[in-house]
């Protein structure tokens, strides 16, 4: 769903691309640095974080935090790291900034679409309670199961652009899959004539040139962002067909084709854009102007395709850094 612009350096400025496998997608480091084995290096320090995390927060893997906590009885504490504590309060807030839509205790308890029985509404209250200050968590019905697939990878990649900050690396992209990156420092030097945006016309900083690709047709480029230091992550129906269940009704989610969401942190990028694939395009507008009282949708932008307009990119908020494919500033 997303593409980086395949020329975004100078001649004269290695460009070192690295790739790893984890969280079941590849994820790739570009790192313009003149120094090929440093920038190397950090990637791997990068990557090697990702894959700490993913140790802690996998539900797919036994002995993680995640797994310990879908195993405990209902009522039992159990202690966990503080990345576990930080991402499950994230994923509260933006619970809350989208009045349920996103639910990461639902786990196995809704069927997946054509597999077993049909979907069933879920319990009402809570799934699970946490306790920053013990750093524990307790499971508070049986039916509640942890499942970060709607944010876990957004925040690994965080932390990786953490690792390569303290690297002291200043510009790189760096893709979870093709549905989540992070843009760090300004773009390349040197890219081609046109493709960044002028001043004049989107009024934004250069940054990486990033496509969007319709997901009913991927080799059709749908619009382009750029971005600077911040994230940018898509959900579509034909990517995750079946792994977007909306929460308050236990049904396959049907509220846009594609979504995507720009924000300053993977993690939020990540979790609106899999929120808006459940809300319909009335609901995200107004949750998405909830900005001033939610501080987990500060700096956010949308941009969605509609099932009533299939192949149309619309921006749900105001934004400077996106031209649709027609050429046009939203």
């Amino acid at each position: 769903m997303i593409d980086a612009v395949a020329d975004q350096t100078s001649g004269d400025e290695p460009f070192v691309r690295c790739a790893h496998q984890a969280m079941a997608c590849e994820w790739a480091a570009l790192i313009p640095h003149a120094d090929r084995t440093y920038a190397q290096q950090a990637a791997r320090a990068a990557f090697a974080e990702v894959d700490r995390l993913e140790r802690e927060l996998s539900r797919f893997i036994g002995d993680s935090d995640i797994s310990r906590i879908n195993a405990a009885a209902p009522g039992t504490a159990v202690r966990v790291s503080a990345d576990t504590i930080g991402v499950l309060l994230l994923a509260h807030q933006l619970q809350s900034a989208f009045d349920g839509a996103i639910d990461v205790t639902i786990g196995l308890r809704v069927p997946r679409p054509g597999v077993g029985a049909p979907a069933a509404p879920p319990a009402s209250g809570p799934g699970v309670a946490i306790h920053a200050a013990e750093r524990s968590v307790t499971r508070l019905r049986a039916d509640a199961s942890l499942d970060l697939g709607a944010i876990g990878k957004g925040f690994a990649l965080d932390a990786a652009v953490a690792v390569l900050r303290e690297w002291g690396i200043e510009r790189a992209l760096l893709h979870s899959g093709t549905s989540s990156v992070y843009a760090l420092g300004a773009g390349c030097p040197g890219a081609p004539t046109g493709s960044q945006p002028a001043a004049a016309d989107l009024k934004c900083a250069p940054g990486w040139q990033l496509r969007l690709r319709d997901p009913a047709d991927p080799q059709r480029c749908v619009g382009d962002v750029w971005l600077r230091d911040a994230a940018l992550s898509g959900s579509a129906v034909t990517l995750k067909a079946g792994h977007i269940i909306d929460p308050r009704s236990g049904e396959p989610a049907g509220g846009h084709l594609a979504a995507w969401a720009i924000a300053p942190t993977a993690a939020v990028s990540d979790g609106v854009s899999t929120a808006l694939m459940v809300v319909k395009t009335d609901e995200a507008v107004d949750c998405l102007r909830r900005e001033a009282s939610n501080a987990i949708l500060a700096g956010v932008k949308a941009f969605v395709i509609a099932p009533e307009a299939p192949g149309v990119v619309r921006a749900l908020t105001t934004t400077a850094d996106f031209r649709s494919a027609s050429g046009g500033a939203e």
